[in-house]
């Protein structure tokens, strides 16, 4: 996919802006394949981009509430954010849905 090779040349070459750009427009051109918004979020959250995930973290929790790696990527995104009102929340729906 021509967008996933620019979102990593950015990441590599450590543009994090221009690459978190990329990572969500590759995740909007699919929107209904939870395993490309998980690969999107789990590349920003490693390039240091998770407060630009926050967002695309939160829709794809809503649009697939039992995708347990979808959870806990919004989890670990809300952690790094220092979000903790979030975290907690995002927490504890993942462990809801793990029991």
């Amino acid at each position: 996919m021509g967008l996933e090779g620019a979102a990593r040349s950015l990441d590599l070459l450590k543009q994090p802006a221009e690459a978190a750009e990329m990572w969500i427009r590759l995740a909007a051109t699919a929107p209904e394949e939870p395993e490309l918004t998980a690969r999107a979020l789990s590349a920003m959250l490693e390039g240091g981009n998770a407060r630009r995930a926050v967002a695309l973290a939160r829709q794809a929790t809503r649009d697939y509430p039992d995708d347990m790696l979808l959870l806990r990527l919004h989890w670990l995104i809300m952690n790094e954010t220092r979000d903790w009102e979030g975290a907690v929340a995002a927490g504890e729906t993942l462990l809801a849905k793990d029991t």
